[in-house]
């Protein structure tokens, strides 16, 4: 009898109320089972008494703790995705499976979720974002505690990196709170790049970068050698890059900076550049920079300088193709070359900072250029031949950079001034001496038209 009424009544309740257990004892049932609420409590016993022999139903069924935190986790793995934690009905239960299979159609899932009361608003939409930014990692965890939301993972590339970092550092749904966020930065399946072109105007940086500390460097290093200039980063994180890739983007830019217009890039270690030259003596800059002071390792790949065309003459009856700088700009040089005269620039050791002892006489300077505003001026820097041809070269360049900025600074427009850095390789005269190796290490200020 037991087991006639135990298989009929067990065959109503599976239909109807899947969470209930049934027992009995002779013709007398015992409901066990965790219900939703009394609603599903009174229904399984009234289906239970409403079977034929049953006698009387011992309602021994209970309603759901409440959970606190409210829980979940959804945890993504070689096997499959685990889903632990909370839920509070049958319709979000679903919801949440629905969910999983939508975002990863074929994936096996091990579902340890049980029944609990204490879902705050908002916890469905939180847990389904999680879900699909689970699909976007190759393994990783998403977890809510509450309304606080964590990610952790690897995801699937680096471009899916960054749509999931960006989403994550936006209004997360349902008033998600973020807790914790620990990506890691997904290695490229294709050469690593590194380009930066510029139109006269604009910088801009594309490619790769190996975190968002060195993207921000690159960055900061356009801005500084570009003054004024607009800067578009849109470099994307991926892991594998050269140990060296601050030198890499160092170099390019540094080339790039003594372009009318080009674009420089990195493939791997094999490095291309093309592009216009500011002048004979940026190209010659140039030339030798890319022919003697690579950065470690780096093959040179594509190069195409156009070489700038010297001045020429002035033909009778016909006007000149370009303007000859104006008596007064004539002027204006030579009082700034009679202050380098009497005094002298100098920087601290080693370093592209100017001494402080030398700034009256770069104001004085500054002073001129603004009395001037024909006047357009490149300014050069010389090194002696102590240390390696590699570091004379770059602390050159920064120290006509760090002059150029200190004009900027004084009010001198951007279009007036340029900068070039000659290193060792224009000297005045020999470097035998200590007196001669003083006397080639100079500033210089020169009229452009």
């Amino acid at each position: 009898v037991e087991a006639d009424l135990v298989a009929r009544t067990a065959s109503e309740l599976r239909f109807n109320q899947r969470w209930s257990a049934i027992s009995f004892d002779g013709r007398d049932a015992i409901l066990t089972g965790v219900a939703e609420n009394v609603v599903q409590k009174r229904a399984a016993t009234k289906l239970t008494l409403e079977t034929y022999g049953v006698r009387v139903v011992s309602d021994q069924t209970t309603l759901p703790e409440k959970a606190d935190p409210f829980v979940f986790s959804a945890t993504k793995d070689a096997a499959g995705i685990t889903l632990t934690g909370n839920y509070d009905s049958s319709e979000s239960h679903a919801a949440l499976l629905a969910a999983v299979a939508n975002a990863m159609p074929g994936i096996d899932v091990t579902d340890k979720l049980t029944l609990a009361v204490g879902k705050p608003d908002g916890f469905n939409a939180l847990s389904g974002f999680g879900i699909s930014q689970l699909a976007d990692l190759t393994g990783g965890q998403v977890s809510l505690s509450n309304l606080n939301y964590s990610i952790k993972g690897t995801p699937v590339d680096p471009g899916t990196y960054t749509r999931v970092a960006a989403a994550v550092a936006g209004a997360l749904p349902g008033k998600g709170i973020l807790k914790v966020v620990d990506l890691t930065i997904p290695p490229l399946g294709k050469p690593y790049e590194l380009s930066g072109s510029y139109d006269g105007a604009t910088v801009n940086l594309t490619g790769y970068a190996p975190s968002k500390d060195a993207s921000a460097a690159v960055e900061a290093k356009a801005k500084e050698l570009f003054p004024g200039k607009t800067i578009k980063n849109a470099l994307v994180l991926a892991a594998g890059s050269a140990q060296n890739f601050a030198d890499f983007a160092t170099f390019g830019l540094r080339q790039l900076a003594v372009l009318e217009n080009g674009v420089f890039s990195f493939k791997d270690l094999d490095f291309s550049l093309k592009g216009t030259p500011l002048d004979v003596a940026a190209y010659d800059m140039v030339t030798k920079a890319i022919n003697e002071t690579l950065p470690t390792g780096v093959k040179l790949g594509t190069i195409k300088l156009m070489k700038p065309l010297a001045p020429v003459p002035a033909v009778t009856n016909a006007a000149p193709a370009l303007s000859e700088p104006t008596p007064e700009a004539k002027i204006c040089l030579e009082s700034i070359s009679g202050l380098l005269a009497a005094g002298q620039i100098n920087f601290e050791s080693a370093q592209a900072v100017i001494s402080a002892s030398s700034k009256p006489l770069l104001d004085g300077i500054a002073a001129i250029l603004i009395s001037c505003p024909e006047a357009n001026m490149v300014i050069t820097d010389h090194t002696d031949t102590d240390g390696e041809d590699k570091t004379n070269q770059i602390l050159s360049s920064d120290r006509a950079n760090a002059i150029k900025d200190f004009m900027l600074k004084a009010g001198i427009a951007p279009t007036r001034l340029s900068a070039i850095g000659y290193g060792e390789t224009q000297p005045l005269v020999a470097n035998d001496t200590p007196e001669n190796k003083a006397k080639n290490r100079r500033i210089e200020f020169r009229l452009v038209r």
